[in-house]
């Protein structure tokens, strides 16, 4: 007997990723992921003087132990936001503000 595979099934990736957007989960993981690889993303001279990450309505919140990098991030917050998104492969951020 062979078993055919219907319309409503759907491979396990595609109904986890459906699960965590009706539970609105998938923010929080792009979140973690974002801080999990901050480092990566903006590199250790930057992780370095970073003291918090924190995310509000697809704005991230960047806190910095050091006022001169903050200032020259500012200028650099376009390209910013366009490392960051490209790095998770879709639109994730919209703004971001140095604290």
């Amino acid at each position: 007997m062979s078993l055919k595979r219907t319309s409503n099934q759907q491979s396990i990736g595609d109904a986890i990723k459906n699960m965590f957007q009706q539970y609105g989960l998938e923010q929080k993981l792009d979140q973690v992921k974002i801080t999990s690889s901050w480092e990566l993303i903006m590199g250790k001279t930057i992780a370095k003087y970073t003291t918090g990450i924190y995310f509000k309505e697809g704005t991230l919140i960047i806190k910095l132990s050091s006022a001169a990098l903050r200032q020259e991030l500012s200028y650099a917050k376009t390209k910013l936001i366009g490392k960051i998104n490209a790095q998770m492969g879709k639109d994730v951020i919209c703004d971001i503000v140095f604290q």
